[in-house]
């Protein structure tokens, strides 16, 4: 029976599911959480992987990493401009 996990950058597999709808509802309220406690572009990442036989082997089926938010920088500024500590603006990028 196929198994779904959700992984992240700060504790690898963090929930197991039976059902593919609940690990989505969990990667998504991660990724959402990580973004507002703070994020780095060279590591944070959120991913959903899938398996057979209890997780001793895994294929990711759905990965987001973060990214530096152009767009948002070329409409408001940085967020130095905008009072806020932080250097970049950030957004999810799903890569898988």
């Amino acid at each position: 029976m196929k198994k779904y996990g959700v992984c992240d950058d700060w504790n690898g597999l963090i929930e197991e599911y039976d059902s593919l709808e609940e690990a989505e509802k969990l990667y998504n309220s991660v990724k959402d959480s990580r973004m507002s406690e703070g994020v780095d572009i060279n590591d944070t990442f959120v991913s959903i992987v899938e398996s057979d036989d209890d997780f001793e082997n895994e294929k990711e089926i759905k990965k987001s990493i973060v990214e530096v938010d152009e767009e948002l920088t070329k409409e408001i500024g940085t967020p130095n401009e905008n009072g806020y500590e932080w250097t970049y603006w950030a957004k999810w990028k799903e890569i898988i």
